[in-house]
């Protein structure tokens, strides 16, 4: 038994990505708002980026800006500046006030179903000091862990989104750009990818 408990960890850790999956299901079920919040916070801050870095840049030092009026490029700013102020507004509150509240929650539902798993097991098997050490990690890294795989979820989604942005805005810019700008790209999602695997 212990020689197949010993083969099984390997073949668990290379499926990362299946960890990540469970581990988001289990916060859904738990906290659907929170999950929602921390993808709606983070494509927020990464979208004014993006617009920052592109759009706002081109408006006022692309080829075009000597057709625009004063009165318009005033709208602009104040569009821009309203954006700025909404992901602070909403980071503010996401951070300081609504995450701390659910995270809460969030931890008292982990350690039931945690408590709950560990009371239907065997008394035998805490007998095994293999068994009683990795239930004691596990319930000592659940709830860091399943915080830490929310965040980087919607951390690698956003910046999926984002990268595709401003791939095909550069490829309609210049198409040697565009394909320049691929290379780190596909170098930050692969880095992300192998970070991954060795988290867990």
């Amino acid at each position: 038994m212990k020689e197949k408990n010993r083969k099984e960890k390997p073949e668990r850790s290379r499926h990362p990505v299946k960890n990540n999956i469970y581990l988001l299901s289990v916060l859904w079920k738990i906290a659907p708002g929170r999950v929602i919040s921390q993808f709606i916070v983070r494509f927020i801050i990464t979208g004014v980026w993006v617009f920052s870095s592109l759009i706002f840049m081109q408006y006022f030092f692309g080829s075009g800006k000597l057709d625009r009026s004063f009165s318009e490029a005033v709208i602009f700013l104040i569009f821009a500046l309203m954006l700025s102020l909404l992901r602070e507004a909403y980071s503010s509150w996401h951070y300081d006030r609504y995450s701390l509240i659910s995270d809460q929650r969030i931890i008292r539902e982990l350690y039931l179903m945690l408590f709950e798993k560990a009371g239907n097991v065997d008394m035998g098997c805490y007998d095994n000091t293999e068994f009683f050490n990795s239930y004691t990690k596990a319930a000592s890294e659940l709830v860091e862990k399943s915080q830490d795989v929310l965040e980087k979820c919607a951390d690698i989604l956003s910046n999926i989104l984002s990268i595709i942005v401003v791939v095909v805005w550069l490829l309609k810019i210049s198409p040697i750009i565009g394909l320049i700008a691929m290379i780190p790209a596909l170098s930050i999602l692969l880095f992300g990818r192998l970070s991954s695997k060795v988290s867990f």
